[in-house]
């Protein structure tokens, strides 16, 4: 397992660029809060018979567009600060690339955007909430995101829903643990 983890690293750090270190103002900051539900990504999908924890978290996102595809979709690399409150109390921070498409037939009169990230997740401590669901977790998990956003066409914001996933990825990171939060947040380019 810890093989798995130097590799995940691994690979998030050979996609940052080489040369000296730069501070880089990020193209796009996200404000978010969730409420940590029981259910599975199947379940979340079908809507039926939603159960939520009394766990919650806000956090914040700073991405910055390092791969365009006309105007059609583009490729972010992302960081977040998220912090844990309620049943479960602690520091969550997630790194990872996201691939936007930004382009459907109505973009003229509504901003529409969908996106998949997918990336590390390294939390303060293990989890509680994901230990009472799953038995135990990690610190280290793989972290996904899929995303809805929509805003008016000619302004700099816009209203974002998520799913947050923290995941063992089938064992690459662990027997147990994880879990999913419902989404929603204000997003801001620059």
């Amino acid at each position: 397992m810890k093989i798995a983890k130097v590799l995940a690293c691994a690979a998030l750090v050979s996609t940052l660029p080489a040369g000296p270190v730069q501070a880089v103002a990020p193209d796009a900051l996200t404000l978010f809060g969730a409420r940590l539900t029981d259910n599975s990504f199947e379940e979340l999908l079908t809507a039926e018979d939603l159960t939520w924890r009394d766990s919650y978290l806000v956090g914040v996102a700073a991405s910055r567009r390092v791969w365009e595809f006309g105007p059609y979709a583009e490729i972010d690399l992302e960081g977040q600060v998220v912090r844990h409150f309620g049943d479960d109390s602690h520091w969550e921070f997630n790194a990872l690339p996201v691939a936007r498409w930004l382009r459907f037939p109505w973009s003229e009169s509504v901003h529409t955007g969908v996106a998949y990230g997918l990336g590390l997740s390294y939390a303060t401590r293990k989890p509680a909430e994901e230990v009472a669901m799953n038995g135990s977790t990690e610190r280290w998990l793989i972290y996904w995101v899929i995303e809805a956003e929509v805003g008016p066409p000619a302004r700099s914001w816009s209203a974002v829903a998520r799913l947050h996933h923290r995941s063992p990825a089938f064992g690459l990171m662990g027997d147990a643990g994880g879990a999913n939060s419902v989404t929603a947040g204000v997003r801001w380019r620059y």
